[in-house]
């Protein structure tokens, strides 16, 4: 039997759940986030079937705040999940230091490089290189161990609205790369939620 052990402080879980008490939410169980992209991806076959090709290995990367995390999936199923200690923060860093400024600064230009994109291509390319290189020996390890080559890279997080991080990250992963809407089939009430923000936003 295989079995999965999880450690939290318990006053960290306890901060969360308040948080959700606090608006009006009751929490019924805590997961583990590198879990929850496998289980949104999960639920959005399960929400709209035939979604995701069948039969296929795909990995989860979620480029957040200060870590992103990999969770790769065969036929749905988790194999391997790992937290890189590299991400959004790391991209804003090397933008404030190409270019002088305080972080509030950089990371708007980070969001919003306008027709300074091709300068904050340049700024960010080592970090995204560094990345991506780490992303990368997830995959070798993977392919090693369990005997199969991930197929598709989902990108989420933060970081995926960077106009260009997409297609940088597939030229550095050699496989087919895209950004992943996790809400994607969802039904959702208009009259109570800007949809096309949340879509805007979903990744």
């Amino acid at each position: 039997m295989k079995v999965l052990l999880v450690a939290a402080k318990k006053t960290v879980v306890e901060d969360h759940a308040r948080q959700l008490i606090d608006l009006g939410l009751q929490p019924v169980s805590v997961g583990v986030d590198g879990f929850a992209l496998g289980n949104a991806f999960e639920l959005s076959e399960m929400v709209n079937p035939g979604i995701q090709e069948a039969e296929r290995t795909v990995a989860l990367i979620d480029i957040g705040g200060c870590k992103s995390r990999i969770n790769i999936l065969r036929d749905n199923v988790s194999c391997f999940a790992r937290e890189v200690p590299m991400g959004g923060q790391d991209l804003t860093n090397a933008i404030m230091r190409r270019f002088g400024m305080e972080q509030t600064q950089a990371e708007a230009l980070k969001r919003e490089p306008g027709d300074q994109a091709g300068v904050v291509q340049e700024a960010v390319a080592q970090v995204l290189e560094d990345l991506g290189n780490e992303i990368n020996l997830s995959f070798d390890f993977f392919e090693n161990q369990f005997d199969g080559e991930v197929q598709d890279v989902l990108l989420s997080g933060g970081s995926v609205l960077l106009p260009f991080l997409e297609e940088r990250l597939e030229k550095i992963f050699e496989k087919r790369t895209k950004t992943w809407n996790p809400i994607e089939g969802l039904k959702v009430k208009a009259d109570n939620v800007d949809v096309e923000a949340l879509n805007q936003l979903a990744p």
